[in-house]
């Protein structure tokens, strides 16, 4: 499945479609180094944004559970 970038718009932190994925991208490779990344794997993303974690472990193809909680709208 492929998952949309978020518009410019709701992207609040200003970055661009490449520095979108390279954060990403670098969040992923932190979780793979310092824990499970298979199907038993379990990830809180407190503060998750408009979903730049989810996003990246979506492309990385993460298995596991997620669960992100935001409180800005």
């Amino acid at each position: 499945m492929h998952l949309p970038i978020p518009p410019q718009q709701l992207r609040f932190m200003g970055e661009s479609e490449e520095q979108y994925l390279r954060i990403g991208d670098g969040l992923v490779l932190s979780i793979r180094r310092l824990s499970d990344f298979g199907a038993q794997a379990a990830i809180v993303d407190i503060g998750s944004g408009y979903g730049r974690l989810a996003h990246a472990l979506q492309r990385a193809g993460f298995e596991g559970t997620y669960r992100g909680f935001e409180i800005l709208g």
